[in-house]
């Protein structure tokens, strides 16, 4: 349902599940403390911001400008 609900709303990006049941390693690396969350990762895969502000934000507007400097 899941899967479908992002396909039929048109919503991108990379889309994952991790719950406590199954993977909770995941839910610890990733620090990931609501849902949805979201990350800012490089070019290079490696991550700028765990967990970052929502893409609403006008504070992910500074991190990813600040990353692109690099």
């Amino acid at each position: 349902k899941w899967k479908e609900s992002a396909k039929r709303n048109n919503i991108s990006g990379v889309h994952l599940i991790a719950n406590t049941l199954k993977n909770p390693e995941v839910i610890q690396i990733y620090k990931i403390f609501s849902i949805p969350s979201y990350f800012l990762i490089d070019k290079n895969g490696n991550f700028i911001s765990s967990p970052a502000p929502r893409p609403s934000s006008s504070e992910i507007v500074n991190l990813i400008e600040e990353a692109l400097k690099k």
